[in-house]
């Protein structure tokens, strides 16, 4: 089966990096939330949804 495309505007990739460093562990779930200006347990949402769904999970 084909994957549809997915489009994503600028706040939504920027979300998107930020949530991939932190699976990295480049940044802390703290500064994550710094930067995205979201409560860390919004970011844990997230990193949980990136991690089950992909970037799709972030839109």
């Amino acid at each position: 089966m084909f994957k549809e495309a997915v489009t994503m505007s600028h706040k939504e990739l920027n979300r998107l990096q930020i949530i991939q460093e932190t699976v990295c562990r480049n940044i802390t779930q703290e500064q994550a939330a710094a930067r995205t200006g979201v409560s860390v347990r919004q970011i844990k949402r997230l990193v949980h949804r990136y991690r089950t769904e992909g970037a799709e999970g972030l839109i």
